[in-house]
């Protein structure tokens, strides 16, 4: 049979449809902008007209917020054959009459001959109700083709989406898909649940996400104490009070007990037989520390037969990304407020191991100081933000009226750019971040398509993810987030198809501060990702 396409496609577009379209699962590891949305609506609209091997009837997406949009407003219309008859419809989370009888449509007789068409966003599936229920419902009912846009989303195993997404939703379908243009955003692990969605099972010989990480990667087995623990019925043989937990110390390879009421400190033998048992064999908590990783070839070549891949400088003529650094030095204020942390964290956690959600926690005070606001409130920092003064100094260089990206992590920071920057410019800027609606991000949206916006000040989280930016080719990041993914896709959305100019990012950098360590932390896993691109996969571009 012929099938017509819509738009034409790319030569690497039209031979990966072509070698994927028939199977039961797959991964498009296609790179931001080089039309992986594409691919899977010409794959269905194949399998809609052919109904080979396997008939359909539906197109379900899972995709970040506000991405699930994108593929009813934009892409569908722009791509999608007009001869295919489609109802469609978008989880926007209301609870409202008119939302609900618009999902009954999908079972009106009417819409018999129609691919149905279902988009919602992955946050909506991380607790039970009615997007779940629905989800479910929908899937039981339609024979689906079923897609997981962005699917590093769903990597943390121990998510519930995850595990909603990969245990409930992904055997009701009739076809799985995955797309990202990066599986690897942290690390080598990261590939575990998205492949164990498109088939369950899928790693052979490997039951279950412990036994996967230990068999690729190398751990060292660790001891800490715990500061208490809770003894029943405990009685001081000292001070005959009843603690709700015995405190205790180690000194000389000997446990020592101390009351929390009368602070006397009870040797070991002193204690009842029960609370000596517990000190001695409770007391201790083992815990893993990754040494490396192992074994990667193997893990990189069982994904082969299923991947597809396509990389921007392989497959697409665009202008080279430019990469300059801004460096600048924190004002007094600061430098004591960023000294004054790193020695109490010397005092407090000298010689002991510092837990991850302790150190997630003390960069991202480290970065509030850095960016120019205190992290209890959104107070400055000083007279003036060295951060923001290099941007103005920078910015005196341009000298045309083009649109210019300006990136930032924290709430603070974004709304005194956007302050700062329409006080400085008569062009119009727009701050699109997580307070910004849902109908004033479809208003900005089009204004800076249409060339109203000159200034788009906006967090990486939420504006950089299912965007088109083409028009502007100028970006600078006044703070970044250990989220390597988020800035990756950040970049991509004006380095992509009808792009004219070389894209330039300057990333304004404190010098000797947390920013150092944020870019190595994301080199690094740049790195992991790029490893795994050179894997033999089918390439077809």
């Amino acid at each position: 049979m012929k099938y017509q396409f819509k738009t034409e496609p790319w030569k690497h577009q039209r031979n990966i449809l072509a070698a994927s379209f028939k199977m039961e699962y797959a991964a498009l590891l296609m790179e931001y902008g080089t039309g992986k949305t594409w691919v899977v609506l010409n794959n269905v609209g194949v399998l809609w007209e052919t109904q080979d091997p396997r008939p359909i009837d539906a197109l379900f997406v899972i995709a970040p917020n506000g991405v699930h949009e994108q593929w009813v407003i934009e892409q569908i219309p722009e791509h999608f054959p007009d001869r295919i008859p489609i109802i469609s419809r978008v989880w926007t989370g209301e609870n409202t009459l008119k939302f609900r009888k618009s999902l009954e449509d999908f079972w009106n007789k009417r819409y018999d001959n129609h691919l149905k068409v279902f988009t919602i966003n992955v946050e909506a599936l991380q607790t039970k109700g009615r997007a779940t229920s629905f989800a479910i419902n929908f899937l039981q009912s339609f024979r689906s083709f079923l897609v997981v846009d962005e699917s590093t989303r769903i990597k943390n195993h121990t998510a519930s989406r995850t595990k909603f997404i990969m245990d409930k939703l992904g055997p009701l379908a009739v076809y799985r898909r995955t797309l990202t243009g990066n599986e690897i955003t942290r690390s080598p692990f990261d590939v575990y649940c998205p492949y164990e969605f498109l088939k369950s099972g899928f790693w052979k010989g490997i039951p279950n996400y412990f036994i996967f990480t230990h068999k690729f990667g190398e751990y060292k087995k660790n001891f800490i104490h715990k500061k208490s623990i809770k003894v029943d019925n405990f009685k001081c043989p000292r001070c005959e009070d009843n603690p709700d937990k015995v405190l205790f110390k180690k000194a000389n390879d000997r446990m020592f007990a101390l009351c929390p009421e009368c602070r006397g400190t009870l040797k070991e033998e002193e204690l009842p037989t029960k609370a000596r048992k517990l000190l001695v064999n409770e007391a201790k908590f083992e815990y893993p520390t990754l040494l490396r990783y192992k074994n990667l070839d193997d893990l990189r070549e069982r994904t082969t037969y299923c991947s597809f891949l396509a990389r921007k400088e392989e497959c697409m003529d665009l202008p080279e990304k430019i990469y300059q650094p801004i460096y600048t030095e924190m004002n007094p204020e600061q430098e004591k407020l960023y000294r004054d942390l790193k020695e109490e964290l010397k005092m407090e956690y000298d010689g002991i191991e510092i837990t991850v959600t302790v150190k997630i926690a003390l960069s991202i005070r480290f970065q509030q100081i850095i960016g120019g606001f205190y992290p209890e409130s959104e107070k400055p920092i000083g007279d003036k933000n060295p951060k923001i003064e290099a941007l103005l100094y920078d910015l005196e260089d341009i000298t045309t009226n083009d649109p210019i990206i300006v990136w930032a992590r924290f709430r603070p920071e974004l709304q005194h750019l956007a302050k700062r920057l329409k006080k400085e410019y008569n062009g119009q800027v727009e701050l699109y971040y997580g307070d910004t609606s849902r109908e004033e991000r479809l208003r900005i949206r089009e204004d800076f398509r249409d060339g109203k916006v000159q200034f788009l000040v906006a967090n990486q989280g939420v504006a950089g993810t299912g965007l088109n930016l083409q028009r502007s080719y100028m970006h600078y990041y006044f703070s970044n987030s250990f989220v390597a993914e988020d800035r990756w896709q950040s970049e991509d959305r004006s380095h992509r198809g009808g792009q004219k100019h070389n894209c330039l990012y300057k990333d304004i950098f404190i010098k000797g501060s947390i920013d150092d360590t944020l870019k190595a932390s994301n080199q690094q896993k740049k790195d992991f990702a790029e490893f795994f691109k050179e894997k033999p996969l089918i390439n077809l571009v």
